[in-house]
């Protein structure tokens, strides 16, 4: 059953109304469908998420991680902002630029996982700074974001 009710928080998270239950008379189809049946159904008042947000947040594979502050987690889960490098505060795994990583709180929990802009190696060295502080390290940059918002999806 744990299994039913993890698959139903990916379902109802990507906006997708689920059913449990038995479907064994005549009948208990539509009655599941028409929200009648016999069974637990789990609501969602979310809207559909794109296919690359599904992607992302539950077939992508993380190559890395990323622990930021409260002030960061603030502004990715509660915000709608980007992941900027003076939030960042430890950096483990190895992984490039435009790899998936899993970002975590300070506790270790699970924020949610985005598309990093920074190579492992160039993140350890501006984790902490200041946007002009990462210009001045690293000399030139594509992108001040470490996870732009766009390509973030918050799983707490």
């Amino acid at each position: 059953m744990r299994s039913k009710v993890d698959a139903a928080k990916v379902a109802t998270r990507g906006g997708v109304p689920v059913f449990v239950g038995r479907v064994n008379e005549p009948g208990d189809m539509l009655q599941a469908v028409e929200g009648t049946g016999k069974g637990t159904y789990f609501e969602t008042k979310l809207a559909a998420l794109s296919r690359k947000k599904q992607w992302l947040g539950f077939m992508s594979t993380p190559l890395g991680t990323v622990v930021v502050d409260a002030g960061a987690e603030e502004a990715l889960v509660h915000g709608g902002h980007s992941l900027l490098p003076v939030g960042v505060q430890r950096v483990l795994g190895t992984f490039h630029a435009g790899d998936v990583v899993e970002v975590l709180g300070l506790d270790d929990t699970l924020l949610g996982r985005g598309i990093v802009n920074y190579d492992d190696d160039q993140l350890r060295l501006i984790a902490g700074l200041p946007g002009g502080e990462v210009v001045k390290t690293l000399n030139s940059i594509h992108r001040l974001e470490v996870i732009h918002r766009d390509e973030w999806i918050t799983l707490k």
